[in-house]
């Protein structure tokens, strides 16, 4: 009897998740559109923006057929407030580095997402520190992660984009089949995005504010303070970095051969 119970349960939640699955797979966007229109043209006003918002609703749709699930599960459970208030803050710092008055195109949206709005997010300019145009393939937060697929167009070297603003953001680039991971606060206006000129170990590039502190790689302390880099065998490397009236920083990543990881910590006084 037991069995049987239990592989009835095995076999309805099967039934559940391929329904749920079959639902997101066939949701069309085309049954918000409107609510999109409505969201994007209070936005435009409240962030007093000198643009016919007609212009930029065509790009946003875009960006959700190719994110239709979490577009989905932001009209489903977001307040339209909360909507307005991210798309207001992400619009308003667009039109500091992007001219809006023409609109823009989804290439354009490269650095934005839609399961942003469902957090209280603002953001920020950054500017890409690198020497390689770079696609955005990931964020990630304390308590979420978005996905970009890699399928949006590079941001070019020294080429500004947007930034939600969180403390030690995790954030993933690609150039060809070189990764390169920031992880740092984006509120210090540049990303320094390198990659890495080995293909057998990995590098780690480390900066602090305050800089001279002191670095260790897994528990051993590394004979150089401050700004810094070292060159590891592949595997999980934990960075802790420490100076005398701040807090321990400290975060560990796990890097594959040719992978590079660029850390910005910005240090808390105790």
């Amino acid at each position: 009897m037991r069995i049987y119970i239990i592989s009835l349960v095995f076999i309805l939640s099967l039934l559940f998740n391929n329904n749920l699955t079959a639902q997101n797979s066939n949701y069309n966007i085309t049954d918000i559109e409107d609510q999109v229109t409505k969201d994007i043209t209070l936005a435009s006003r409240k962030s007093k923006l000198q643009v016919d918002p007609n212009l930029l609703v065509g790009a946003f749709l875009e960006k959700g057929r190719i994110q239709k699930i979490q577009l989905k599960m932001v009209y489903d459970s977001v307040p339209r407030k909360q909507r307005i208030e991210v798309l207001a803050n992400y619009l308003k710092e667009k039109s500091q580095i992007k001219e809006l008055k023409f609109g823009f195109s989804i290439d354009e949206l490269n650095d934005f997402h839609w399961a942003y709005l469902a957090s209280d997010i603002k953001f920020t300019a950054v500017q890409l520190k690198s020497v390689k145009a770079s696609k955005l393939v990931k964020i990630e937060t304390h308590n979420s992660t978005y996905d970009f697929l890699g399928i949006e167009k590079p941001i070019q070297p020294g080429g500004p984009f947007l930034m939600p603003i969180m403390p030690n953001i995790n954030a993933t680039f690609e150039s060809g089949v070189q990764l390169s991971m920031w992880t740092g606060n984006p509120s210090l206006n540049d990303l320094f995005v390198p990659y890495a000129s080995t293909k057998r170990g990995c590098e780690i590039h480390i900066k602090s504010i305050p800089d001279n502190a002191t670095v260790f790689f897994n528990k051993k302390k590394w004979y150089r303070t401050t700004n810094t880099s070292a060159v590891h065998k592949p595997g999980t490397w934990k960075v802790t970095i420490t100076l005398d009236g701040y807090k321990e920083w400290s975060q560990n990543r796990n890097l594959t051969p040719g992978e590079t990881w660029s850390i910005n910590a910005s240090l808390i006084k105790k």
